[in-house]
């Protein structure tokens, strides 16, 4: 895999969202959103989750992600969920999200995926030509937002997704850089 320079993310903004780095003073936030038992079953979280969890997420993992964003809103300091590129061999990413309970289906999660795929694709930005995408077999919320964004659905993989001690049936798609952003057929949502 080809290095890639640990900074901090650049701050993007949208009409309604800033996507700016995870901090500590986040910790609180990602403690509360990751004991709701939806994201649990969609997303490989430790169970029980704890304090101590949230903190190495925030204080470990996120200053060393080059990618990873803290979604709020504008004029808000409050952390709504996460949204990130995890990088790949050969100019690619893989594109991963959650948003609390309280701010789904209000198509944050939508406007924030289209401003992290123009920065993964921007020259300027992370000149990325290739963005997958996986999610556990079911997460449809996830689904419509990969959907939404122009991504290709490629199809399910049997037991491929490693999900704390068990595997499980996963959905995948791909955006490259040269794809029209429009929906695609054949997705199960």
């Amino acid at each position: 895999m080809t290095p890639v320079a640990l900074t901090i993310p650049p701050t993007l903004m949208t009409e309604r969202l800033v996507l700016d780095p995870v901090t500590p003073a986040d910790t609180s936030a990602v403690f509360k959103y990751c004991n709701d038992p939806a994201l649990q079953h969609y997303v490989p979280v430790p169970v029980p989750y704890t304090q101590a969890a949230a903190a190495s997420y925030t204080e470990g993992y996120a200053p060393k992600a080059p990618w990873l964003w803290a979604i709020r809103s504008s004029g808000d300091t409050s952390l709504l969920g996460v949204i990130e590129l995890k990088p790949r061999e050969l100019r690619s990413a893989e594109i991963g999200f959650w948003l609390g309970l309280p701010h789904r289906g209000r198509g944050i999660m939508t406007e924030a995926a289209v401003a992290i795929i123009d920065f993964g694709f921007s020259p300027d930005g992370a000149a990325l030509t290739h963005i997958d995408w996986c999610a556990v077999v079911g997460n449809l919320g996830s689904a419509t937002v990969a959907r939404r964004i122009g991504m290709s659905y490629e199809g399910m993989r049997r037991q491929s997704l490693p999900h704390r001690d068990h595997r499980r049936d996963a959905w995948f798609a791909s955006i490259l850089s040269t794809d029209a952003r429009s929906l695609k057929p054949g997705w199960p949502v």
